[in-house]
């Protein structure tokens, strides 16, 4: 038995149109059996085979089958002058959509249909604020948006975003040589051409190879800690800054800073009875991860009339408050140059405060990213590592002489 079949729609509907040369209403009716014992089993895009149709089938006149692509059959079939249908069961949801069938928008609202909803995700999540990312932004976008729709809106013409440290978004240039290294890399057919190669500088070009021959490929996953050769550059620039030696194993590479501090709270944080000291004023990542992570947020407060200072008396009274709530206090953030206040600690500050984290036995975490952007004539950075060798904490030779967590955040931005 030949057929020849193609899809079409009716009513919003999708339906498999098979064309055969049938006999009587009879035969059709035993054509439709054997069709539906087919569509049941199979898809519709299987075809009938001859040996499974009835052998005295009689076609001589052309009919029309009209099988509609439900999921399972009904048992009630009718014959009309156009051949025989299938009342097929219409499932619930299709995802087989004509382009004429009007689709009903699920409702987002409606919780029954998904697991993942604003009272099912992690509470601690919800209660985490990051305050960079909150109404002050939404509020100065919303401003940029109707200076673009009428500029005459405000009594001025452009909105300055100061809610994070973007510097490349208020038009600083960036660091040429970083980009022209990543471009070779990413691309290394052309240190191959000549006549590409060359329109980068030399340093650049001797870099990208060095780069290429250890990793062979950007594309090839590195270890946990980062490339090897990237950790020994990061060790020699430590070096050169603490007149220190670092063992390159000591240091781990992370997608920004910020990745390097989450994954020490996640370390850190193991239930609600575990603190963190953070100063107040502080970047909100250290609040906001603290929650996260079902922790502690221990706040200690340094002023301006202070020059910013570190206050080692509220610091000991924080320590003491958190204590006396049954928490252990596992760590203590200290920022310098500070974020958001832009201060510089006193040498004499952070040697109390390596004192300090040795008598208490606390890791101190200290974020030295903006480490290049000092702005007080008479201060200049110096990194808690060199602090802690000045102090006999750490040798000349590198090794730890005493009981000293030290983790600095650095980043190449």
């Amino acid at each position: 038995m030949l057929c020849s079949k193609r899809l079409l729609a009716r009513n919003g509907r999708t339906f498999s149109k098979i064309h055969c040369k049938l006999g009587t209403a009879q035969s059709r009716l035993d054509i439709f059996a054997v069709l539906s014992q087919q569509l049941t089993n199979k898809s519709l895009t299987n075809k009938l085979k001859p040996s499974e149709t009835p052998k005295d089938l009689n076609m001589t006149a052309e009919k029309t089958m009209i099988f509609s692509s439900g999921d399972r059959l009904d048992s009630e079939a009718k014959v009309c002058d156009a051949g025989v249908e299938s009342a097929f069961s219409v499932p619930k949801r299709s995802f087989n959509h004509s382009n004429n069938k009007k689709i009903k928008e699920l409702d987002l609202e409606d919780k029954h249909h998904f697991q993942l909803t604003r009272d099912t995700v992690n509470e601690n999540v919800l209660k985490a604020e990051y305050a960079v990312r909150g109404p002050v932004l939404e509020r100065a976008l919303e401003i940029e948006q109707k200076l673009k729709e009428d500029p005459n809106s405000y009594p001025f013409d452009k909105v300055v975003q100061c809610n994070i440290g973007n510097p490349q978004a208020l038009s600083q240039k960036p660091i040429t040589f970083t980009r022209q290294v990543l471009s070779l890399v990413m691309n290394p057919d052309m240190l191959g051409d000549e006549s590409i190669a060359h329109a980068f500088p030399r340093d650049a070009r001797e870099r990208a190879k060095s780069y290429l021959d250890c990793i062979k490929s950007v594309g090839a996953y590195s270890e946990s800690s980062g490339m090897d050769v990237v950790r020994r550059e990061v060790a020699t620039f430590i070096r050169s800054r603490d007149s220190v030696p670092v063992d390159e194993h000591d240091i781990f590479l992370t997608a920004g800073a910020s990745d390097g501090v989450e994954r020490m709270m996640r370390i850190l944080l193991r239930s609600d009875k575990d603190a963190v000291l953070v100063p107040v004023p502080q970047y909100p990542l250290y609040s906001a991860l603290t929650t996260a992570f079902n922790g502690h947020f221990a706040p200690y407060y340094i002023s301006e009339e202070a020059g910013w200072e570190l206050d080692m008396v509220g610091v000991r009274e924080s320590l003491k408050r958190a204590r006396q709530l049954g928490k252990n206090v596992r760590a203590m953030v200290v920022i310098n140059p500070g974020n958001p206040t832009g201060s510089v600690l006193s040498n004499n500050s952070m040697e109390e405060i390596v004192k300090f984290c040795i008598e208490e036995k606390i890791v101190l975490m200290a974020d030295e990213v903006y480490q290049q952007n000092v702005y007080t004539a008479d201060k200049e950075f110096v990194s808690f590592r060199k602090i802690a060798r000045d102090l006999g904490v750490i040798s000349s030779a590198g090794k730890l002489l005493e009981p000293l967590q030290l983790v600095s955040f650095h980043s190449s931005s």
